[in-house]
């Protein structure tokens, strides 16, 4: 037992002991992604333990998990990513694991990086009864709500998509005899490819939905093919037997 009488020690309260003296639950989340231990402490692992018993650890990891992405909405998406940590081996019984609801961990639990705003976060705990064992096991469930900062994506995608569009626009009125319909039509055809590129890249691989702004931009591509196709279709005209007049 980790506990001892500070008189009988010469007053000593509290020592410092490396994890692997001591005995440390098998803590992990469910959506973790990284390969070998289920945390990667960056510091050396130390573990407070005080006179009574009580145990104080403070692990400063590097943890990636998975999060489900919805990019309807990019770039003004907000996404809930939801995490479980819970003990592999030790059940309710064994292990009685709870979250820290106190003002410090709550307030600075999230540290601002330019890209994602944490609107808010929801914890609680559940005890979840699985088929293999006869005892629940204690879950404690996270829920943030981080809202992305699209700041930088009005400036390098929303006007410069709203310029493309305006192009096209240019294109339907401009005359035919013109001479440039064509050439410019074809322009603003390979700048929305080069765009479309770019909006591919600035987003993360998702197959359950895709974003307003790309569908936006297949939309744009599809009308910004149909001058030079209208005037195909004018000069066939013209060089079929039949007469026709350019106005």
């Amino acid at each position: 037992m980790l506990k001892w009488d500070p008189d009988d020690y010469g007053g000593v309260e509290r020592i410092s002991l490396r994890t692997d003296d001591i005995w440390m639950p098998d803590i992990t989340a469910y959506e973790r992604l990284d390969v070998g231990n289920a945390y990667v402490n960056i510091f050396e692992p130390y573990a407070i333990v005080n006179s009574s018993g009580y145990v104080n650890y403070y692990d400063l990891s590097d943890l990636t998990v998975y999060c489900r992405l919805h990019m309807t909405l990019f770039p003004f998406d907000t996404q809930i990513c939801q995490i479980v940590f819970s003990s592999y081996s030790y059940d309710s019984d064994q292990l009685e694991l709870s979250y820290a609801n106190t003002t410090s961990s709550n307030e600075n639990g999230f540290a601002p990086n330019g890209v994602w705003k944490l609107d808010t976060f929801l914890v609680q705990e559940e005890e979840v009864l699985y088929t293999c064992c006869p005892n629940p096991y204690v879950e404690v469930h996270y829920a943030f709500f981080m809202k992305r900062i699209g700041n930088f994506y009005i400036y390098s995608m929303w006007i410069p998509s709203g310029l493309l569009s305006s192009m096209i626009i240019a294109v339907f009125i401009m005359h035919p005899n013109s001479g440039e319909k064509v050439s410019l039509s074809v322009s603003n055809v390979l700048a929305f490819v080069l765009f479309q590129q770019i909006v591919v890249g600035s987003m993360p691989r998702s197959g359950d939905d895709s974003p307003i702004i790309g569908k936006h931009g297949v939309s744009d591509q599809g009308a910004a093919t149909l001058p030079p196709w209208s005037d195909d279709t004018r000069v066939m005209e013209c060089y079929s037997p039949r007469p026709c007049s350019v106005n």
